[in-house]
């Protein structure tokens, strides 16, 4: 066959190949773009998110004393920050918050494409790879309950030591390589405090490779997280310290760790053998400084997303950076392999066309229904018949569960948001969540997702108005418990 008709035919056959990927990059395409505008949360904590944000836009502290109407979530604060910066560009709303998320993904999945490009031996094996890369980190989607475009902390938490795993080179850092290398690697600690497995592991990655730099990265790194802290316990009097270190009471439940290996292995199969992979490259010398050192990040991806799902109240999010990482770290040893096979030609593109074909099938058996992802009409109605509710309230009302929606709906006092205190009181702090309600000085409570014990305590300062006659729920679960309007009884403080 004349080499133009091969090539031809090469290219017909991995257009039909690379089909299932296709399917997974078009359909999280439109999951995105049908999800992104619904003007409610898609999963219970995305409104909190967006006022922890809306607080930082407004100049109000996060990391305060919880008798005072507020107890902010135990995180550290970057994501919020950033939140606030494209809400004040764009307008801080459920929809800026899921671009964000969006364009941290995408931006992961372009990295690691350029990577796998740059790797291959050629151009249409490393155009390939990065297909099928960017289509397996969509067919993660569902395993993480949709987690990728929600307003949480977990696709910037994924971008941030990605971007940091970049900066730090094989080789001997340069001095500005070196500080920006350590400004992303602290930015991934105060993203989300399992950062700290990508810092530790390419710290010690760079003092390997070289130890000069890598101790000066190691330094500066550690610098700048000390520095920030130190900033932060001072400037909220010590309350910083007590929300991100003294929440030690929550449980770990020790026998659940290792309930993430069956989707991992699932969505990956080929994690159960990457150990072996590596040493088999390592003892041919075809191993390459590049994929030792995105091996490490995806084994700290891996501890640090079963160590937080061990934490009691742990949720399917924590996955998103295994998700993310593992089939381009697979690759990337696969070009290693190939590179090492390059001297014979022919075998070297069999096992790339075989990858392509097995990697293809196993896109295939990933796919999923969308629709359990997407809202419904019922959904749009509900939501926008809930903020007619709050707008219409005649004075400050606080939404216990869904506190972005009073902001935007016009009210501005403070929100006490029941999971922050649910937060401290697990962790033996002595509040009183009907306390933070009165202290907020709101006329109107609105409940959205309590049960019926939590109810009973709002008796003793608030009346029942009403029951919503409509349900609140989120993609493919419903809310367990249906809402109420209360009003309060006698007055109270001005509002906060």
């Amino acid at each position: 066959m004349p080499p133009v008709l091969r090539r031809g035919a090469g290219g017909v056959a991995l257009v039909f190949l690379l089909a299932p990927a296709y399917w997974h990059l078009r359909t999280i395409a439109a999951l995105f773009r049908r999800r992104m505008a619904y003007p409610l949360d898609l999963e219970w904590m995305e409104s909190c998110h967006l006022y922890h944000a809306y607080r930082i836009e407004h100049h109000l502290p996060l990391y305060i004393d919880p008798s005072r109407g507020f107890a902010t979530f135990p995180y550290p604060p970057l994501h919020w920050v950033v939140l606030a910066a494209v809400g004040k560009v764009l307008g801080l709303d459920w929809w800026t918050g899921r671009a964000l998320s969006v364009a941290c993904i995408v931006g992961a999945s372009l990295v690691c494409g350029v990577l796998l490009v740059r790797r291959a031996p050629t151009r249409w094996i490393g155009a390939s790879f990065a297909i099928v890369a960017a289509a397996s980190i969509a067919a993660g989607y569902p395993l993480t309950g949709g987690s990728y475009d929600l307003v949480r902390p977990d696709a910037l938490a994924t971008f941030v030591p990605i971007l940091a795993a970049v900066l730090v080179a094989e080789g001997r850092l340069s001095l500005r390589r070196s500080l920006l290398a350590a400004a992303a690697l602290a930015a991934t600690v105060y993203v989300k405090q399992t950062g700290v497995f990508f810092v530790g592991w390419l710290v010690v990655f760079a003092v390997l490779r070289d130890r000069r730099s890598g101790l000066f990265l190691a330094a500066t790194t550690a610098a700048a997280c000390l520095a920030t802290l130190l900033g932060l316990s001072l400037a909220t009097e010590g309350w910083f310290w007590t929300w991100l270190f003294d929440m030690r009471k929550h449980a770990l439940l020790v026998d659940t760790w290792a309930d993430p290996i069956a989707p991992f292995v699932r969505h990956a199969p080929f994690l159960l053998f990457l150990p072996l992979a590596v040493a088999s490259l390592r003892r041919r010398g075809w191993l390459s400084a590049e994929s030792v050192k995105w091996t490490g990040v995806l084994g700290a991806a891996l501890v640090g997303a079963m160590l937080a799902h061990a934490k009691d109240g742990s949720w399917l999010n924590v996955y998103t950076p295994v998700f993310v990482l593992a089939w381009p770290v697979g690759l990337l040893l696969v070009c290693d392999a190939l590179r090492g096979l390059w001297p014979q030609r022919r075998r070297a593109l069999a096992v790339a066309w075989a990858v392509v074909v097995a990697s293809s099938g196993a896109l295939l058996l990933l796919k999923y229904d969308p629709t359990r992802f997407e809202p419904t009409p019922k959904m749009w109605e509900s939501a926008n018949r809930f903020h007619q509710i709050v707008a219409d309230l005649d004075g400050e009302a606080v939404v216990t569960t869904i506190p972005f929606a009073a902001v935007r709906d016009g009210k501005h006092c403070t929100q006490p948001i029941l999971q922050g205190y649910i937060d401290g009181v697990a962790a033996g702090m002595p509040l009183d969540f009907v306390e933070g309600l009165h202290l907020s000085g709101a006329r109107y409570v609105v409940v959205a997702g309590m049960n019926d014990e939590q109810h009973l305590p709002l008796a003793t300062r608030f009346d029942l108005v009403r029951w919503l006659d409509f349900d609140l729920d989120t993609p493919g679960v419903a809310r367990p418990y249906r809402g109420t309007v209360w009003r309060r009884r006698e007055p109270g403080p001005p509002p906060r």
